[in-house]
């Protein structure tokens, strides 16, 4: 918790920062639109991240905020990218009407092995993606390494932001080419930020391992779930 207290401060400190020196843009009404960091993609977070808590219960390892809304300072896609480490995917199968009741649509694997995946529209506007595994699953470390490397290296949030504002000027109505053009570089910083936690003895995927209490009431309260 103090550690997230930190990283917001120098989040906020670093947007002021760039704010004094940025020249607005114009807002295009695109298919790929990138947008200024907001906190409010933290609070989008928190407020969905406690409906998948209470609906999951003991079946959850931990939840996390991923993907370019949860770096801080950079633009994105104004998309909340959440991930859900379980203890048995195949649980979550049983949730599919409740999860349609409260608007998603279930995707089933939708390209990655061993995934759930969940996208959720709000007046008409995609919001939330969910992207489930059970614990053990390469793609959980891969999120949190990359993430947390953005997260200490400005320079490379920043270069990773250019990167983005460079593929939606030349893919605006293209998100599957978009997407496409960021696997190069992403896959670059999870490998190194992989070999500079194995140097140092603290690879995300030891971090993932502590069950679920099911006693608490905020996702603050808990070690296993949170914006680390």
């Amino acid at each position: 918790m103090l550690g997230e207290i930190v990283w917001a401060a120098k989040t906020k400190g670093k947007m002021r920062a760039r704010k004094r020196n940025m020249k607005k843009e114009p807002y295009l009404k695109r298919n790929v639109i990138l947008t200024e960091y907001t906190e409010e993609w933290l609070n989008k977070y928190n407020a969905e991240s406690q409906l998948w808590v209470d609906m999951l219960n003991d079946n959850l390892v931990a939840i996390h905020h991923v993907g370019s809304t949860a770096i801080g300072t950079i633009k994105a896609k104004p998309i909340i990218d959440i991930m859900i480490v379980t203890k048995q995917l195949e649980r979550l199968d049983t949730f599919s009407s409740i999860l349609l009741g409260k608007g998603y649509e279930v995707k089933g694997e939708n390209g990655i092995s061993g995934r759930r995946y969940f996208q959720k529209d709000i007046n008409g506007e995609r919001v939330y993606h969910i992207h489930a595994y059970e614990e053990g699953h390469k793609e959980i470390a891969d999120h949190i390494l990359f993430r947390d490397y953005m997260r200490e290296n400005l320079t490379c949030a920043l270069e990773y932001e250019k990167l983005k504002m460079q593929l939606a000027s030349t893919y605006p109505n293209d998100k599957k080419e978009y997407g496409k053009g960021k696997d190069e570089y992403i896959q670059k910083i999870i490998k190194k930020a992989r070999a500079r936690a194995e140097t140092k003895g603290r690879c995300p995927k030891f971090r993932l391992t502590s069950g679920w209490s099911g006693q608490v009431s905020t996702l603050a309260a808990h070690p296993s779930v949170g914006r680390i």
